[in-house]
């Protein structure tokens, strides 16, 4: 029983004795830093930042080369016009015939409605006799309407039985409108004719020269 109590006696006294054997010290002082480690692979990419500021403009370039020439356009709406010079002569008879100037007409070509404005400037030749009188009567008109020169725009000349015998070269200016209704071209001439005729006297056309102008409407 003795021998008993001995053997445990000894062996909590060992669990006592490793008890205080294994309890920790006090806590050293920290040692020096380790060497750095290797870098760690990259992380994910962030989100996107806002978009900055624009930059200032560059410089312009150099103007590059003429390209080819387009078609040509349609006629604009301005004016058209036409004229003639006539050096021919054509007699006036003094029997009241109406006559046009030969190769005194203008044609214009009119691209639609609108007017033809003609504008003539010419002279006369006149071989009077003292006693004697003319009356003429001269104007501008279509050719398609005939030799009617009272319907239009006109000039009267008289030459009186006071004048004295020669010759006579009158200047006449004339300004007639006409209206035009549909394209095509049209055509326009000096016509004249004598009213009345004392004695025998001698009257012609002699020089001219007529312009036509088309105004669109």
């Amino acid at each position: 029983m003795g021998l008993i109590l001995g053997v445990v006696a000894l062996v909590l006294g060992g669990s006592a004795l490793g008890i205080s054997l294994t309890h920790a010290g006090p806590k050293g002082s920290t040692g020096p830093v380790g060497p750095t480690g290797a870098a760690g692979s990259p992380g994910a990419t962030g989100a996107r930042g806002p978009a900055g500021v624009n930059g200032i403009n560059g410089t312009n370039g150099t103007n590059g080369t003429n390209g080819t020439n387009g078609a040509q356009g349609p006629p604009g709406p301005g004016a058209i016009y036409n004229q003639t010079f006539d050096d021919e002569t054509t007699i006036i008879p003094d029997n009241g015939t109406c006559v046009a100037y030969a190769y005194s007409n203008v044609t214009v070509n009119a691209t639609g409605p609108g007017f033809v404005v003609v504008t003539a400037s010419l002279e006369l030749y006149i071989f009077n006799t003292a006693g004697n009188s003319i009356v003429y009567t001269l104007s501008i008109a279509s050719t398609s309407a005939g030799c009617f020169p009272n319907s239009n725009n006109f000039v009267t000349g008289y030459v009186g039985t006071s004048a004295p015998t020669g010759y006579m070269f009158p200047d006449v200016s004339l300004v007639q409108a006409f209206s035009v209704t549909k394209p095509g071209n049209v055509t326009f001439d000096l016509i004249g004719y004598v009213n009345s005729v004392s004695g025998t006297e001698y009257l012609d056309f002699w020089y001219s020269t007529e312009v036509a102008v088309f105004y669109p409407s």
